[in-house]
């Protein structure tokens, strides 16, 4: 899969690939709605181990997720 210019963007174009809703993907990580509304959004960075539990739900590389977080870290 192509990532996105954003780690939020990425997990957005990931959950929407799948026609979920972010109260479906927020329950099953654990998460409040509205934070993964915010990591979406760019509002909020997630924990290293929130960043694995999106990779290990998408079935993507849990280093290539951590290499977008970087990146947005990196760049701004």
């Amino acid at each position: 899969m192509k990532f996105e210019k954003t780690f939020g963007d990425t997990v957005k174009k990931l959950r929407e690939v799948k026609n979920l809703t972010l109260r479906e993907v927020a329950d099953v990580l654990k998460i409040d709605t509205s934070m993964l509304g915010k990591i979406e959004k760019n509002n909020r960075k997630p924990t290293e181990q929130l960043i694995e539990k999106f990779a290990k739900f998408f079935k993507v590389k849990g280093k290539d997720l951590k290499i977008a977080f970087l990146s947005d870290t990196v760049a701004y």
